[in-house]
Protein backbone atom coordinates (compact mmCIF):
# COMPACT_ATOMS: atom_id res chain seq x y z
CA UNK A 1 0.00 0.00 0.00
CA UNK A 2 2.67 2.43 0.67
CA UNK A 3 5.04 0.99 -1.47
CA UNK A 4 2.52 1.14 -4.42
CA UNK A 5 2.89 4.65 -4.59
CA UNK A 6 4.38 6.46 -7.68
CA UNK A 7 8.39 7.05 -7.78
CA UNK A 8 8.41 10.86 -8.07
CA UNK A 9 9.64 12.74 -5.57
CA UNK A 10 6.31 15.08 -5.89
CA UNK A 11 3.34 12.41 -6.00
CA UNK A 12 0.29 13.51 -7.01
CA UNK A 13 -1.90 13.83 -3.73
CA UNK A 14 -5.28 12.68 -5.23
CA UNK A 15 -3.93 9.15 -5.46
CA UNK A 16 -2.34 9.72 -1.94
CA UNK A 17 -5.88 10.78 -0.56
CA UNK A 18 -7.03 7.64 -2.40
CA UNK A 19 -4.89 5.74 -0.30
CA UNK A 20 -5.94 7.49 2.52
CA UNK A 21 -9.58 6.92 2.40
CA UNK A 22 -8.94 3.30 1.24
CA UNK A 23 -7.54 1.99 4.38
CA UNK A 24 -9.43 3.99 6.58
CA UNK A 25 -12.62 1.65 4.41
CA UNK A 26 -10.30 -1.26 5.45
CA UNK A 27 -9.77 -0.92 8.74
CA UNK A 28 -13.48 -0.07 9.29
CA UNK A 29 -14.43 -3.13 7.36
CA UNK A 30 -12.17 -5.39 9.74
CA UNK A 31 -13.95 -3.53 13.00
CA UNK A 32 -17.04 -4.90 11.11
CA UNK A 33 -15.71 -8.35 10.62
CA UNK A 34 -14.01 -8.90 13.79
CA UNK A 35 -16.52 -6.95 16.41
CA UNK A 36 -19.64 -8.93 17.67
CA UNK A 37 -23.04 -7.15 16.18
CA UNK A 38 -24.84 -6.69 19.43
CA UNK A 39 -28.01 -5.78 17.55
CA UNK A 40 -31.09 -7.92 16.88
CA UNK A 41 -31.32 -9.36 13.40
CA UNK A 42 -32.93 -6.91 11.01
CA UNK A 43 -32.72 -3.63 12.97
CA UNK A 44 -31.06 -0.55 11.61
CA UNK A 45 -27.71 -1.37 14.08
CA UNK A 46 -27.38 -4.76 12.80
CA UNK A 47 -27.51 -3.51 8.74
CA UNK A 48 -25.04 -0.95 9.50
CA UNK A 49 -22.36 -2.99 11.39
CA UNK A 50 -22.98 -5.23 7.70
CA UNK A 51 -22.83 -1.65 5.72
CA UNK A 52 -19.57 -0.87 7.57
CA UNK A 53 -17.39 -3.61 5.85
CA UNK A 54 -18.45 -3.30 2.84
CA UNK A 55 -15.78 -0.55 2.26
CA UNK A 56 -13.48 -3.25 2.66
CA UNK A 57 -13.11 -4.86 -0.65
CA UNK A 58 -13.57 -1.85 -1.89
CA UNK A 59 -10.29 -0.15 -0.44
CA UNK A 60 -8.43 -3.11 -1.44
CA UNK A 61 -9.51 -3.04 -5.20
CA UNK A 62 -8.28 0.69 -5.45
CA UNK A 63 -4.54 -0.08 -3.95
CA UNK A 64 -4.90 -3.16 -6.67
CA UNK A 65 -5.60 -0.49 -9.64
CA UNK A 66 -3.55 2.02 -8.50
CA UNK A 67 -0.51 -0.47 -8.20
CA UNK A 68 -1.67 -1.31 -11.88
CA UNK A 69 -1.73 2.58 -12.89
CA UNK A 70 1.44 3.68 -11.58
CA UNK A 71 3.56 -0.15 -12.04
CA UNK A 72 2.51 -0.67 -15.59
CA UNK A 73 5.38 1.75 -17.32
CA UNK A 74 8.29 1.29 -14.79
CA UNK A 75 10.64 -1.66 -14.27
CA UNK A 76 11.38 -3.70 -10.74
CA UNK A 77 13.37 -2.26 -8.59
CA UNK A 78 15.28 -4.58 -6.18
CA UNK A 79 16.19 -2.09 -3.62
CA UNK A 80 12.29 -1.82 -3.16
CA UNK A 81 11.51 -5.04 -3.28
CA UNK A 82 13.82 -5.53 -0.54
CA UNK A 83 12.23 -3.03 1.53
CA UNK A 84 8.72 -4.01 0.54
CA UNK A 85 9.86 -7.34 2.00
CA UNK A 86 11.80 -5.82 5.19
CA UNK A 87 8.58 -4.12 5.88
CA UNK A 88 6.47 -7.18 6.20
CA UNK A 89 9.26 -8.98 8.09
CA UNK A 90 9.68 -6.75 11.01
CA UNK A 91 6.27 -6.09 11.76
CA UNK A 92 5.34 -9.70 11.92
CA UNK A 93 8.33 -10.63 13.94
CA UNK A 94 7.53 -7.30 16.34
CA UNK A 95 4.29 -7.74 16.95
CA UNK A 96 4.51 -11.80 17.78
CA UNK A 97 7.69 -10.96 19.76
CA UNK A 98 5.42 -7.94 21.76
CA UNK A 99 2.20 -10.05 22.23
CA UNK A 100 4.81 -12.72 23.79
CA UNK A 101 6.80 -10.39 26.07
CA UNK A 102 3.41 -8.88 27.03
CA UNK A 103 1.59 -12.15 27.92
CA UNK A 104 -1.02 -11.75 25.50
CA UNK A 105 -0.35 -14.74 23.52
CA UNK A 106 1.89 -17.98 24.73
CA UNK A 107 4.86 -18.83 22.67
CA UNK A 108 4.88 -21.12 20.48
CA UNK A 109 7.29 -22.52 18.01
CA UNK A 110 5.34 -23.23 15.05
CA UNK A 111 3.88 -19.80 15.34
CA UNK A 112 7.11 -17.90 15.73
CA UNK A 113 8.27 -20.02 12.54
CA UNK A 114 5.38 -18.11 10.84
CA UNK A 115 6.30 -14.86 12.07
CA UNK A 116 9.94 -15.42 10.57
CA UNK A 117 8.53 -16.19 7.43
CA UNK A 118 4.98 -14.29 6.57
CA UNK A 119 5.23 -14.17 2.72
CA UNK A 120 5.45 -18.09 2.91
CA UNK A 121 2.62 -18.85 5.57
CA UNK A 122 0.74 -16.15 3.87
CA UNK A 123 0.13 -14.43 7.08
CA UNK A 124 -1.36 -11.78 5.39
CA UNK A 125 -3.21 -12.63 2.50
CA UNK A 126 -2.77 -9.00 0.42
CA UNK A 127 1.18 -8.62 1.76
CA UNK A 128 1.57 -11.84 -0.03
CA UNK A 129 -0.40 -11.27 -3.11
CA UNK A 130 0.98 -7.93 -3.84
CA UNK A 131 4.78 -9.58 -3.13
CA UNK A 132 4.52 -11.84 -5.96
CA UNK A 133 2.72 -9.59 -8.12
CA UNK A 134 5.62 -7.08 -7.57
CA UNK A 135 7.91 -10.06 -8.79
CA UNK A 136 5.55 -10.81 -11.65
CA UNK A 137 4.77 -7.31 -12.67
CA UNK A 138 7.79 -6.76 -15.03
CA UNK A 139 6.58 -9.66 -17.22
CA UNK A 140 3.08 -8.60 -16.72
CA UNK A 141 4.14 -5.36 -18.38
CA UNK A 142 5.88 -7.54 -21.34
CA UNK A 143 2.68 -9.14 -21.73
CA UNK A 144 0.24 -5.91 -22.28
CA UNK A 145 2.89 -4.17 -24.47
CA UNK A 146 2.19 -6.87 -26.97
CA UNK A 147 -1.29 -6.69 -26.77
CA UNK A 148 -3.00 -3.58 -28.62
CA UNK A 149 -5.85 -1.26 -26.69
CA UNK A 150 -8.83 -3.37 -28.27
CA UNK A 151 -7.20 -6.91 -27.37
CA UNK A 152 -6.53 -5.48 -23.63
CA UNK A 153 -9.95 -4.43 -23.35
CA UNK A 154 -11.39 -7.62 -24.74
CA UNK A 155 -9.08 -9.66 -22.28
CA UNK A 156 -10.58 -7.51 -19.31
CA UNK A 157 -13.77 -7.91 -20.17
CA UNK A 158 -13.35 -11.69 -21.09
CA UNK A 159 -11.99 -12.04 -17.54
CA UNK A 160 -14.70 -9.76 -16.00
CA UNK A 161 -17.16 -11.73 -17.17
CA UNK A 162 -15.44 -14.93 -16.12
CA UNK A 163 -14.40 -13.56 -12.83
CA UNK A 164 -17.22 -11.64 -11.79
CA UNK A 165 -20.76 -11.00 -13.96
CA UNK A 166 -21.07 -15.21 -13.96
CA UNK A 167 -20.47 -15.52 -10.57
CA UNK A 168 -22.42 -12.91 -9.67
CA UNK A 169 -25.89 -13.56 -11.34
CA UNK A 170 -25.16 -17.15 -11.38
CA UNK A 171 -24.02 -17.61 -7.55
CA UNK A 172 -21.36 -19.86 -8.83
CA UNK A 173 -17.67 -20.33 -7.76
CA UNK A 174 -15.27 -18.82 -9.92
CA UNK A 175 -12.02 -19.57 -10.57
CA UNK A 176 -10.27 -17.40 -9.00
CA UNK A 177 -7.93 -16.55 -6.52
CA UNK A 178 -6.45 -13.61 -4.42
CA UNK A 179 -3.88 -13.10 -7.14
CA UNK A 180 -6.34 -13.52 -9.72
CA UNK A 181 -8.15 -10.63 -8.63
CA UNK A 182 -5.16 -8.84 -7.71
CA UNK A 183 -3.79 -9.77 -11.63
CA UNK A 184 -6.95 -8.46 -13.19
CA UNK A 185 -7.00 -5.03 -11.28
CA UNK A 186 -3.50 -4.30 -12.53
CA UNK A 187 -4.96 -4.91 -15.81
CA UNK A 188 -7.20 -2.28 -15.31
CA UNK A 189 -5.27 -0.22 -13.82
CA UNK A 190 -2.62 -0.27 -16.89
CA UNK A 191 -5.26 0.21 -19.30
CA UNK A 192 -6.71 3.54 -17.50
CA UNK A 193 -2.76 4.80 -17.58
CA UNK A 194 -2.11 3.74 -21.20
CA UNK A 195 -5.15 4.48 -23.00
CA UNK A 196 -7.56 6.77 -20.45
CA UNK A 197 -5.23 9.11 -18.59
CA UNK A 198 -6.57 12.19 -19.03
CA UNK A 199 -8.26 14.43 -17.07
CA UNK A 200 -11.98 15.40 -17.73
CA UNK A 201 -13.90 16.94 -15.58
CA UNK A 202 -17.36 15.38 -17.10
CA UNK A 203 -15.41 11.81 -15.96
CA UNK A 204 -15.66 13.09 -12.51
CA UNK A 205 -19.40 13.87 -12.79
CA UNK A 206 -20.34 10.31 -14.48
CA UNK A 207 -17.66 8.53 -12.04
CA UNK A 208 -19.61 9.65 -9.03
CA UNK A 209 -22.92 9.21 -10.18
CA UNK A 210 -21.93 5.30 -11.23
CA UNK A 211 -20.28 4.60 -7.77
CA UNK A 212 -23.52 6.08 -6.11
CA UNK A 213 -25.49 3.77 -8.02
CA UNK A 214 -23.71 0.51 -7.26
CA UNK A 215 -22.79 1.30 -4.06
CA UNK A 216 -26.71 2.15 -3.40
CA UNK A 217 -27.19 -0.96 -4.82
CA UNK A 218 -25.14 -3.01 -2.19
CA UNK A 219 -26.43 -1.23 0.76
CA UNK A 220 -29.93 -2.10 -0.95
CA UNK A 221 -29.37 -5.39 -0.99
CA UNK A 222 -27.76 -5.49 2.33
CA UNK A 223 -31.50 -4.04 4.04
CA UNK A 224 -34.04 -6.09 1.69
CA UNK A 225 -31.85 -9.51 2.60
CA UNK A 226 -31.36 -8.28 6.00
CA UNK A 227 -35.25 -7.42 6.53
CA UNK A 228 -36.65 -10.14 4.89
CA UNK A 229 -34.15 -12.96 6.41
CA UNK A 230 -34.30 -12.08 9.71
CA UNK A 231 -35.59 -15.00 11.00
CA UNK A 232 -33.80 -16.96 8.49
CA UNK A 233 -30.29 -17.94 9.15
CA UNK A 234 -29.52 -18.94 6.26
CA UNK A 235 -30.35 -16.43 4.16
CA UNK A 236 -28.75 -13.50 6.79
CA UNK A 237 -25.19 -15.55 5.92
CA UNK A 238 -25.46 -14.34 2.62
CA UNK A 239 -26.16 -10.77 3.82
CA UNK A 240 -23.19 -9.06 1.91
CA UNK A 241 -23.73 -11.52 -1.28
CA UNK A 242 -23.49 -8.42 -3.31
CA UNK A 243 -20.18 -7.42 -1.53
CA UNK A 244 -18.21 -9.97 -1.81
CA UNK A 245 -15.25 -9.81 -3.73
CA UNK A 246 -16.80 -11.07 -7.00
CA UNK A 247 -19.17 -9.13 -7.04
CA UNK A 248 -19.84 -6.92 -10.58
CA UNK A 249 -20.90 -3.80 -7.94
CA UNK A 250 -18.15 -3.95 -6.07
CA UNK A 251 -15.65 -3.70 -9.32
CA UNK A 252 -17.43 -1.58 -10.71
CA UNK A 253 -17.55 0.78 -7.67
CA UNK A 254 -13.60 0.60 -7.47
CA UNK A 255 -13.36 1.49 -10.82
CA UNK A 256 -15.78 4.36 -10.61
CA UNK A 257 -14.35 5.78 -7.51
CA UNK A 258 -10.58 5.44 -9.04
CA UNK A 259 -12.04 7.34 -11.84
CA UNK A 260 -12.85 10.05 -9.85
CA UNK A 261 -9.58 10.33 -7.40
CA UNK A 262 -7.91 10.11 -10.90
CA UNK A 263 -9.12 13.43 -12.67
CA UNK A 264 -8.89 15.62 -9.16
CA UNK A 265 -7.04 18.15 -9.23
CA UNK A 266 -5.08 18.21 -5.83
CA UNK A 267 -1.88 19.71 -5.47
CA UNK A 268 0.90 18.19 -3.71
CA UNK A 269 -0.08 18.49 -0.04
CA UNK A 270 3.11 17.21 2.37
CA UNK A 271 0.75 16.03 5.48
CA UNK A 272 -1.44 13.79 2.95
CA UNK A 273 1.69 12.37 1.39
CA UNK A 274 2.86 11.62 5.09
CA UNK A 275 -0.33 9.88 6.17
CA UNK A 276 -0.52 8.08 2.55
CA UNK A 277 3.04 6.60 3.38
CA UNK A 278 2.25 4.92 6.68
CA UNK A 279 -0.61 3.34 4.85
CA UNK A 280 1.05 -0.41 4.43
CA UNK A 281 2.45 -0.41 7.76
CA UNK A 282 -1.43 0.17 9.03
CA UNK A 283 -2.37 -2.93 7.32
CA UNK A 284 0.26 -4.88 8.73
CA UNK A 285 0.12 -3.90 12.25
CA UNK A 286 -3.67 -4.12 12.84
CA UNK A 287 -4.64 -7.11 10.40
CA UNK A 288 -1.54 -8.78 12.06
CA UNK A 289 -3.22 -12.52 12.74
CA UNK A 290 -2.46 -12.09 16.61
CA UNK A 291 -2.89 -9.07 17.01
CA UNK A 292 -6.45 -8.00 15.48
CA UNK A 293 -8.21 -10.19 17.94
CA UNK A 294 -6.59 -8.28 20.84
CA UNK A 295 -7.62 -4.86 19.39
CA UNK A 296 -11.14 -5.65 18.46
CA UNK A 297 -12.22 -8.38 20.85
CA UNK A 298 -10.48 -7.11 23.79
CA UNK A 299 -10.95 -3.35 24.00
CA UNK A 300 -15.15 -3.03 23.47
CA UNK A 301 -17.75 -1.52 24.73
CA UNK A 302 -21.48 -2.08 24.65
CA UNK A 303 -23.91 0.68 23.20
CA UNK A 304 -27.68 0.63 23.09
CA UNK A 305 -28.31 2.83 20.47
CA UNK A 306 -27.79 3.07 16.72
CA UNK A 307 -26.14 6.86 16.98
CA UNK A 308 -23.73 5.38 20.11
CA UNK A 309 -22.82 2.41 17.51
CA UNK A 310 -21.80 5.18 15.11
CA UNK A 311 -19.57 7.54 17.01
CA UNK A 312 -17.93 4.36 18.40
CA UNK A 313 -16.67 2.42 15.37
CA UNK A 314 -16.21 6.02 13.58
CA UNK A 315 -13.64 6.65 17.22
CA UNK A 316 -12.28 3.54 17.69
CA UNK A 317 -11.74 3.43 13.97
CA UNK A 318 -9.72 6.52 13.41
CA UNK A 319 -8.01 5.38 17.00
CA UNK A 320 -6.66 2.76 15.50
CA UNK A 321 -5.64 4.26 12.00
CA UNK A 322 -4.05 6.76 13.51
CA UNK A 323 -2.05 5.08 16.38
CA UNK A 324 -0.83 2.16 13.86
CA UNK A 325 0.65 5.39 11.65
CA UNK A 326 2.37 6.44 14.14
CA UNK A 327 3.71 3.27 14.87
CA UNK A 328 4.77 2.71 11.31
CA UNK A 329 6.29 6.56 10.67
CA UNK A 330 8.65 5.82 13.75
CA UNK A 331 9.64 2.73 12.24
CA UNK A 332 10.27 4.14 9.20
CA UNK A 333 12.20 7.09 10.66
CA UNK A 334 13.89 4.93 13.04
CA UNK A 335 15.12 2.74 9.53
CA UNK A 336 16.23 5.45 7.89
CA UNK A 337 18.57 6.95 10.69
CA UNK A 338 20.02 3.89 10.55
CA UNK A 339 20.43 3.69 7.28
CA UNK A 340 22.08 7.15 7.39
CA UNK A 341 24.76 6.15 10.55
CA UNK A 342 25.40 2.88 8.72
CA UNK A 343 26.51 4.95 5.59
CA UNK A 344 28.24 7.56 7.80
CA UNK A 345 30.24 4.81 9.66
CA UNK A 346 31.11 2.95 6.48
CA UNK A 347 32.45 6.32 5.36
CA UNK A 348 34.51 6.68 7.78
CA UNK A 349 35.71 3.10 7.92
CA UNK A 350 37.12 3.84 4.44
Amino acid sequence: MRNMKTDNKIRESNFELLRILSMFLIVLHHFSVYSENLFEPGSTGYLLHYMFSVGGKLGVKCFFLISGYFLCEKERNINKLFKLWGEIFFWSIAIFCFMVVANLIPFSVKDFIKSLFPISFDMYWFATTYFVLYLLFPYINKFTSCLGKKEMLNLIIILFCAWSIIPTFFNTQSTFSNFSWGFFLYLVGAYIRKYHNEKISIYKVWSLIIFILNIGIIFVSIVLIGSIGKDNEKLLDNIIYFAKSQSVFMAISSVSIFFLFKNLRIRDKLWINTISATTFGIYLIHDNVFFRNFIWKNYTITYDTVWNFILYSVIKTLMVFFLCAVLEWMRSKGMKYLKKVTTERNVCDK
